[in-house]
């Protein structure tokens, strides 16, 4: 889902209909540090990553919403 969203320009729909499973929300905020602690330990040991924790803002919002 994060890769979907972030990567691929998924709609933000594709969260809705799973959020009232249990631990959706942990999940989802999982399944985003991960994709981010992946990228930056990369990065760190120089491998190309396009990706910048800046472009997951807007699927940390999305999760946030769906918390709330």
């Amino acid at each position: 889902m994060v890769d979907a969203l972030t990567w691929f320009g998924a709609p933000e729909e594709l969260v809705g209909p799973r959020s009232d499973r249990h631990g959706w929300g942990q999940m989802l905020i999982r399944a985003l540090i991960y994709r981010i602690a992946t990228n930056e330990g990369c990065r760190q040991i120089r491998w190309l990553v396009r990706e910048r924790p800046e472009n997951y803002q807007p699927f940390v919002d999305l999760v946030l919403r769906h918390l709330s």
